[in-house]
């Protein structure tokens, strides 16, 4: 999701299909492939020639109440929307450490205005010691255009991952951006079933968000809880 690093991992080709309904009328679609390349050296252990994912995306926001410079109203308008896509690759350099990169491009349109924006992500993937991962990302490096004159919000992101059992994952992360909120996240996953046979495997999954400094996003708006379960090995 974050870092191209991770693509070095791939062990089999992966397909997603995301649909997204919010308030306000918003809808977003997602469709991401991605793929090992080259001989595949164990389940689950990557390509010998790393791995290769894509993406393509589409938010319409819905529609606006218009108003002029005066604040009169001029009616509703539609058309808000963004289109996004991107081209990653990621592949082990040294034993346990990966990198990748990720080249992305989004337009966005806002009434008859459009603004079209190209960056890169930049990631490596360290095994510490085994069962902790390190990963380590520079997101959103500007190779285009400016977005409505301000400069596309870059920022570091570091995160961790700790099998503290096979059926048991903790995880955290922080985000320093330039533009936006930071970020401290916290996650855990316990797997229920037979890993062994790689099917009829249920995920339980929570997590926290710290948003700061907005004092509003606290509480228990940052908390999240998830499930996810394995029909066969390929779904």
């Amino acid at each position: 999701l974050w870092n191209p690093a991770a693509l070095s991992r791939m062990g089999c080709k992966e397909v997603g299909l995301h649909s997204n309904t919010g308030l306000g009328g918003v809808t977003q679609e997602i469709a991401i492939v991605g793929m090992p390349l080259g001989e595949v050296k164990e389940e689950c252990d990557g390509g010998s020639l790393g791995g290769l994912a894509a993406s393509l995306g589409y938010v319409d926001y819905g529609s606006f109440n218009g108003r002029n410079a005066n604040g009169v109203a001029t009616g509703n308008y539609g058309g808000t929307s963004d289109f996004n896509g991107s081209l990653g690759y990621g592949k082990e350099v040294l034993p346990g450490l990966s990198g990748g990169v990720t080249l992305k491009g989004d337009h966005s349109r806002y009434s008859s205005n459009g603004y079209s924006s190209f960056a890169a992500d930049l990631g490596v993937l360290w095994t510490v010691i085994p069962n902790v991962d390190l990963g380590l990302v520079y997101s959103n490096i500007n190779l285009g255009d400016k977005v409505g004159g301000a400069q596309l919000n870059e920022g570091w992101r570091v995160g961790a991952g700790w099998h503290a059992a096979r059926h048991w994952l903790l995880a955290a992360s922080g985000e320093l951006q330039t533009k936006s909120l930071n970020r401290l996240q916290m996650g855990t996953e316990y797997l229920i079933g037979n890993l062994e046979s790689k099917y009829n495997v249920l995920a339980l999954r929570a997590g926290y968000v710290v948003n700061y400094p907005d004092p509003q996003l606290t509480g228990l708006s940052g908390m999240t809880f998830g499930l996810g379960y394995t029909i066969t090995k390929s779904m």
